[in-house]
């Protein structure tokens, strides 16, 4: 068993780290937090991002609301270990893995995004948890079991691909029915979507290798100014649902581009009365209330603003 544990660990460091990461926040958060202030160092608390406070937009992810909380989301980053790497010799296909560098910067730009997205909505609302890394992660592995069943790079494995890729679907649809049961469903739902939409992005953008090979491409007639055209084209599912590798980079490009101004615009324009201190809970900038940055003090953080778990 514990040379088994040190294959895992080999072939997935990133996504392990991670879920140390997590542990390790979950505990500085709730045994820790009269000597370190970790919540307030890492969570995300949108009026922060006046401050260019931006690591938040990464640490909320290390902090969870609850024990279940925490369970659920490793459990759910845990199901997606195979994107990242597989076992040698285990015989689960390698096809499909993106390797520790992708796998990480994917799940780092679902978290930023659904981050984002989620200020847009609830500019007062304080967001943790890794729920947007974990829709990231199956926007990551939908978009690429896409690209390989649209491309038939591998047809030996069409059948498992689908039935990977529909158990992402479903785990995700169970996590936004879980959401919607929560008071503030509707405000983690816009975040998690925002995660996958980052993830599937991340990767028609980037195009990284798959199982260790470039993204596959077909050949494709595109319409130019005066003729039709060859082009390598990105395909879907099936080769009807194509794209051009620049229309399919340029929109996802565009896509991601959007959700960072919006948050911006947002931030700096529409909510221009927000105080960038964030109640007490910037870095830095000072409160303007002392009032209110003795009464967090004599409370621990008890009557702060509402926390999201999402």
């Amino acid at each position: 068993m514990g040379r088994d544990w040190e294959l895992v660990r080999i072939a997935c460091p990133t996504l392990l780290g991670f879920c140390c990461a997590a542990v390790v926040g979950f505990i500085l958060q709730h045994c820790f937090q009269r000597l370190v202030p970790f919540q307030r160092l890492a969570v995300f608390y949108p009026p922060t991002l006046k401050a260019c406070e931006v690591w938040r937009l990464w640490t909320h992810t290390l902090l969870h609301s609850d024990l279940g909380h925490l369970a659920v989301n490793l459990l759910h980053i845990l199901n997606t270990l195979d994107l990242e790497g597989v076992v040698l010799g285990s015989g689960y296909p390698s096809s499909y893995t993106l390797g520790s560098l992708h796998t990480g910067r994917a799940a780092a730009t679902a978290a930023a995004y659904g981050a984002l997205w989620g200020s847009l909505t609830s500019f007062g609302a304080m967001f943790e948890g890794a729920s947007a890394v974990c829709f990231g992660l199956d926007g990551a592995l939908l978009a690429v079991c896409g690209l390989l069943l649209g491309a038939d790079a591998d047809p030996s494995l069409r059948s498992f691909l689908e039935v990977r890729g529909l158990y992402a679907a479903i785990h995700m649809g169970i996590d936004i029915l879980r959401g919607c049961s929560s008071p503030y469903g509707t405000i983690g739902n816009v975040s998690h979507l925002a995660g996958f939409v980052g993830g599937f992005c991340y990767i028609l953008l980037v195009l990284p290798e798959i199982g260790g090979r470039p993204a596959p491409t077909l050949p494709c007639l595109r319409r130019g100014p005066s003729a039709w055209r060859e082009e390598r084209c990105l395909a879907f599912f099936s080769p009807e649902y194509s794209l051009s590798v620049l229309e399919a980079q340029r929109y996802a490009g565009l896509v991601l581009i959007t959700g960072v101004a919006l948050a911006l615009l947002n931030a700096f324009v529409c909510q221009r009365q927000a105080h960038a201190s964030a109640d007490g809970y910037s870095i830095f900038v000072k409160a303007r209330d002392t009032a209110f940055d003795q009464a967090v003090a004599r409370t621990g953080g008890r009557g702060v603003p509402q926390r999201q778990p999402f």
